[in-house]
C-alpha cells in the first residue's frame, strides 16, 4: 500500500561540506525525522552539517513524494549549483560529478511551487518560477465508471492536477482533484 508521507526540505549551515545549502527528504513523521537529522541520526549530509530549519512542503502518496523529492533536489542543483543540495537518489556517492544531464526536466508542479513560495525563504521561493505542469500520461488506464476514475484522481493525483477522461467515441469531461474529499466534474463543451 502506498501510504501518505511528507516532502520536506531542511536548510543547512555548512560545517564539513562548504557549499551545501539544503537536504530534501520524505517521511511519514517529518517532525520526528527532523529531530533525528538534528542529533545526527539522519542522513550523512545532515550529520556533516548543521540543521537550521525544516519546511514541510506537501503531503501525498509515497510514490509521488519520492518522485518530487528527486525533482526538487535536481531543481535546487540546477538553480544554485552542484553539491548545494542532497536528497532522494542524489546523496553521497550517487552525486557523481554533480552535472545535470541535458535532458533533465527541473520544472516543478504547481502545488510544489506554491509550497516553496509559502516557506518565506527567498531562495526556495525563487524556484516557483519553474512552475508548470510537467507530466503527461499517454497510457490508457481502464476504469469501469466515470465515478471510479474520479475517485482514482482524488486519491492518486496532487491537489490541482487535471486529467482528461475519454472513450473511443466521445469525450466525457475534465475532472479536477480539488481536495482530498471531492472531485468535481466539468462538462466538456
Amino acid at each position: 500500500m502506498d501510504s501518505d508521507c511528507a516532502l520536506y526540505v531542511i536548510e543547512l549551515e555548512p560545517k564539513k561540506d562548504s557549499n551545501v545549502m539544503w537536504y530534501v527528504g520524505i517521511s511519514k513523521h517529518p517532525e520526528k525525522r527532523y529531530r533525528e537529522h538534528c542529533v545526527e541520526y539522519g542522513s550523512k549530509c545532515t550529520h556533516r552539517n548543521t540543521c537550521v530549519e525544516m519546511h514541510v512542503l506537501l503531503w501525498g502518496k509515497r510514490r509521488l513524494m519520492r518522485s518530487l523529492e528527486d525533482r526538487l533536489t535536481l531543481a535546487l542543483w540546477d538553480q544554485y549549483g552542484p553539491g548545494t543540495t542532497q536528497g532522494g537518489n542524489y546523496t553521497g556517492e550517487k552525486l557523481g560529478d554533480g552535472t545535470l544531464p541535458d535532458d533533465v526536466d527541473t520544472s516543478l508542479p504547481p502545488p510544489l511551487a506554491s509550497a516553496l513560495e509559502e516557506t518565506g525563504d527567498e531562495r526556495l521561493a525563487k524556484l516557483s518560477e519553474r512552475r508548470r505542469v510537467y507530466m503527461t500520461i499517454e497510457a490508457e488506464v481502464p476504469f469501469s465508471s466515470v465515478e471510479e476514475a474520479g475517485e482514482w484522481a482524488d486519491r492518486e493525483l496532487p491537489e490541482g492536477a487535471k486529467i482528461r477522461l475519454s472513450t473511443s467515441d466521445y469525450e466525457l469531461g475534465t475532472y479536477y482533484a480539488e481536495d482530498s474529499k471531492a472531485v468535481e466534474k466539468i462538462e466538456s463543451e
